[in-house]
């Protein structure tokens, strides 16, 4: 019995050792009983000898092998040419799209968008792409050709490592060729026959001829004198007027225009169709009076006009008269002074002119006895300026002397110059009736 107990005990602890080993596999080999030992009886019963507690085995980790970086790609964007752009048949066009390096590993130098199925329309079998980082973009462009017959064309694209293996999308340009537009004739109208009307010949154009103003310059001429007529001559008819007639008449106040009075011009003029135009002439008037200039356009009716009622016009003018000076007298208080003894001198001034006068000459001359005056040699004795109403007379006196012995004749000249328009310009001279007898 004791001896099955030890039997029992080994057993279990074999068991044991088993377990915590794990998973060693343990081959048990057969051992012949050992011969029974002699056992002596105490008489006590005895104790079970203790299994020792086996440690238990713990698992070291295998690291982990290092990951490799992944080539990746995508498409961002159609920078141009989006998809079904119509192109006319053999049109040029260059297609860009934007990619961005999805992948973790650097697209490398050498890496390709190459063409994968499709039509290719011209373009090419393989594009350079720039090295790129991770994260980053780059557009990438191919040129192509539209078809030359009408449809919808692709062309299919997908990068390429320099290894040759292929990674990213495959991305594409698509673009439709249209057909030409046939033209649908459009249906004529039945046109219902009409009655043929006969058109008449439009008279021809015509001017139109009229006088729009008539100002002197200066406003009040005098007689005798030359002045400007400026006439505004307008043609509102539908064709040109060359080379016309312009009279202008001076008429007694109160006589129709066109009627009796005397020509002061006949001249030629032209005035284009629609426009206005400004005759000038210079003509004189010998009378002064009031008379009526009268302006008679085409008096020999050679332009066809629309209207040939209106080629007059009639304005009331005044011409001033003329004065007419001359000298009338010349007296000293002596006709025998010393040498440069002060001697007053008059000379009487008649203006016999309808006309007033301002600020005319008058000059003294001395000169030997006989001499011409006007025209003789002679000495100035003064230079002076007197002003004369018309019909006026005055008497103009100065102070004098004399610084030679001698005998002398006095010449007085009015208006030497001839600044003034006068009716008589022969009676601007005398020389005094007697002579001057200067003494030492």
């Amino acid at each position: 019995m004791f001896r099955k107990w030890v039997y029992g005990l080994c057993a279990l602890a074999l068991i044991s050792m088993a377990l915590a080993c794990g998973p060693t596999r343990i081959t048990a080999t057969a051992t012949p009983p050992p011969a029974t030992p002699s056992v002596i009886s105490t008489g006590e019963p005895l104790s079970p000898t203790p299994i020792p507690t086996m440690a238990t085995a713990t698992s070291i980790p295998t690291p982990p092998a290092t990951a490799a970086c992944v080539r990746g790609a995508r498409m961002v964007a159609d920078v141009t040419v989006p998809d079904n752009t119509p192109f006319a048949p053999g049109a040029s066009f260059v297609k860009t799209w934007r990619m961005r390096n999805s992948g973790t590993c650097a697209w490398e130098p050498g890496t390709k968008l190459v063409f994968v199925s499709g039509n290719p329309m011209g373009g090419p079998a393989a594009v350079d792409v720039p090295a790129l980082a991770p994260g980053a973009l780059t557009d990438v462009s191919a040129n192509f050709i539209a078809p030359s017959t009408p449809g919808t064309y692709q062309a299919s694209y997908q990068l390429q490592a320099p290894d040759g293996t292929r990674f990213g999308p495959v991305i594409w340009v698509q673009i439709v060729v249209p057909a030409p537009v046939t033209a649908t004739p459009t249906p004529q109208p039945t046109v219902a026959p009409t009655t043929t009307v006969t058109p008449t010949e439009a008279p021809p154009a015509q001017a139109d001829l009229s006088v729009q103003a008539v100002d002197l310059r200066p406003a009040t001429p005098s007689a005798g004198s030359t002045f400007a007529i400026d006439i505004r001559i307008t043609n509102n008819g539908l064709a040109n007027a060359s080379n016309f007639n312009v009279r202008a008449l001076k008429q007694a106040r109160g006589t129709a225009c066109p009627g009796p009075g005397l020509v002061l011009f006949d001249r030629r003029f032209s005035v284009n169709a629609g426009q206005t135009a400004t005759f000038s002439e210079n003509t004189r008037i010998n009378e002064a009076g009031d008379y009526s200039l009268c302006i008679v356009l085409d008096h020999l009716n050679e332009i066809p006009e629309a209207d040939e009622n209106n080629n007059f016009f009639q304005k009331n003018i005044t011409i001033a008269g003329l004065p007419d000076l001359y000298p009338f007298y010349i007296g000293m208080n002596t006709w025998h002074p010393r040498v440069n003894q002060d001697v007053s001198v008059s000379i009487t001034l008649r203006n016999d002119g309808n006309a007033p006068v301002r600020d005319f000459n008058v000059r003294l001359l001395r000169q030997a006895p006989g001499a011409a005056c006007p025209g003789g040699p002679g000495t100035v004795i003064f230079d002076a300026y007197a002003s004369l109403d018309a019909n006026g007379s005055q008497v103009f006196m100065r102070t004098i002397r004399f610084t030679e012995v001698g005998t002398f004749q006095l010449c007085a000249i009015l208006d030497h110059m001839n600044q003034v328009a006068e009716s008589n310009e022969g009676n601007n001279a005398i020389k005094s009736d007697q002579n001057v007898v200067v003494s030492p």
